[in-house]
């Protein structure tokens, strides 16, 4: 059964970091700063490799080396464009460039704005995700240079793409088949396509887009939060209350998170399915006492959340972890001095 982690090329300098935070600034900024803001709270901002820089590529090859060695298949990289313009890409190209570095990866498109606060009356615009039809051709061009590596996955000899955000897409149907059908006519390649499950409106979605959709995978925790009406709502009704209105900190306890994604049923057919499970949750990084904080998270709760994976899973189903290193979100399986590694096998 394959088993991906969401990948986030983000650790290394680029010119948009330095106009919208400062001159120098990465995820590691966020990381090194972050406190103490709860009597459970476990602070995973010392990585056990230091504050690596992903334009070296001998950071690549170490956490290579370490995926392999835990049990990981497939990197899911998240790839940001919008009207051709890239966003953190030096270093996947630098992956390419690099064909000793053996390991399996695709794009995961994060097509999704940046702001720079999360509360609705200081947010700013930071990058504005566009879907003009005229740049299209020069995205499937792009998608191809890294598609034709023997690296890229495949599924049935098809190169994955994953939407993050496929609800974000205007006209998603006519906007994908103009991918699919540009794949296949400059290229003979059939595109497979994949999309994220975030919510229960997702479900939906699929369901009405299933002629260009070819599989989908649970982003956790989110999708355990909010896989149907109610769960969704009552989950957002305590957000909002305790960040927006007490003006505090978010806390939610990982075993009851995790139990729902145990517990949670397949909710797509007629598909590969990608179970999901996740590392731990603390946003506060970013975000302080606006993030949110699941408590309570061990490498017992994990494998739990394999092993129900593992066992729900069907024919080409496989698994996605959240995440190789979202250091700034607490959910990372790369290892960390103040906290056990966590294993896949």
């Amino acid at each position: 059964m394959i088993i991906e982690a969401l990948y986030l090329p983000q650790f290394h300098r680029f010119t948009e970091n330095d106009q919208w935070w400062g001159e120098g600034f990465t995820e590691w900024v966020n990381v090194n700063r972050a406190k103490k803001l709860h009597k459970n709270h476990k602070i995973l901002n010392k990585p056990s490799w230091g504050n690596y820089d992903l334009m070296q590529i001998a950071s690549m090859r170490r956490q290579v080396e370490h995926a392999k060695a835990i049990g990981v298949d497939v990197f899911s990289v998240y790839h940001y464009w919008s009207d051709g313009k890239l966003l953190m890409e030096r270093p996947i190209e630098n992956l390419l460039a690099n064909k000793d570095v053996n390991f399996k990866f695709y794009f995961n498109w994060g097509n999704h704005s940046f702001y720079n606060k999360v509360h609705f009356s200081n947010k700013k615009l930071l990058w504005k995700q566009s879907y003009d039809h005229r740049y299209i051709c020069n995205h499937v061009d792009y998608l191809f240079t890294a598609m034709q590596d023997d690296r890229y996955h495949k599924i049935n000899g098809n190169p994955v793409l994953n939407i993050y955000d496929p609800r974000n897409v205007p006209n998603f149907s006519e906007f994908f088949s103009t991918y699919k059908e540009l794949f296949l006519k400059k290229y003979g390649i059939d595109l497979h396509l994949r999309v994220t499950l975030k919510d229960f409106r997702d479900l939906s979605f699929v369901e009405k887009n299933r002629a260009l959709i070819d599989s989908v995978y649970e982003y956790q925790p989110y999708f355990a939060n909010h896989s149907s009406f109610f769960e969704h709502y009552y989950y957002e009704i305590q957000l909002r209350l305790r960040r927006d209105v007490l003006k505090g900190l978010s806390v939610f306890k990982a075993d009851k998170i995790v139990k729902k994604i145990v517990k949670g049923e397949r909710k797509i057919y007629g598909m590969p399915y990608g179970f999901g499970a996740y590392t731990g949750w603390d946003t506060t990084p970013r975000w302080d006492v606006k993030g949110i904080l699941h408590i309570g998270m061990s490498s017992e709760l994990f494998q739990n959340q394999i092993k129900a994976a593992k066992e729900k899973a069907v024919n080409d189903d496989f698994i996605v972890v959240t995440a190789w290193n979202e250091w700034g979100e607490g959910a990372i399986l790369e290892p960390c001095d103040n906290r056990s590694d966590f294993s896949l096998k």
